[in-house]
């Protein structure tokens, strides 16, 4: 029963955060870049809107954005659940 629990949070921990970031990228941008100017402008040169162009522009900007979260996520997920002290630190501490 545990091990399912512990699935079901990461299954959850997993998603919401992908969710997250995917609509951050696409909305608020929250990158600790934006806080500094570089001369005359951000640090963060990045922009939200969508590139303009032919569809296949505009698909290739939106897929890339979003495989971009999802790998940026998933990899850290990974990590942590690949580390032993981590997976020993979760039964102890919540369950």
């Amino acid at each position: 029963c545990s091990t399912q629990l512990y699935e079901q949070l990461v299954w959850f921990f997993m998603v919401a955060c992908t969710v997250f970031a995917v609509v951050d990228r696409f909305v608020w941008y929250l990158d600790p870049r934006s806080n500094y100017y570089v001369g005359s402008g951000k640090a963060a040169g990045d922009r939200v809107a969508i590139a303009e162009g032919p569809w296949s522009v505009a698909f290739y900007d939106i897929f890339s954005r979003i495989s971009g979260r999802y790998l940026i996520v998933a990899l850290n997920l990974q990590l942590f659940l690949y580390m032993n002290t981590f997976q020993r630190w979760i039964p102890e501490t919540f369950l």
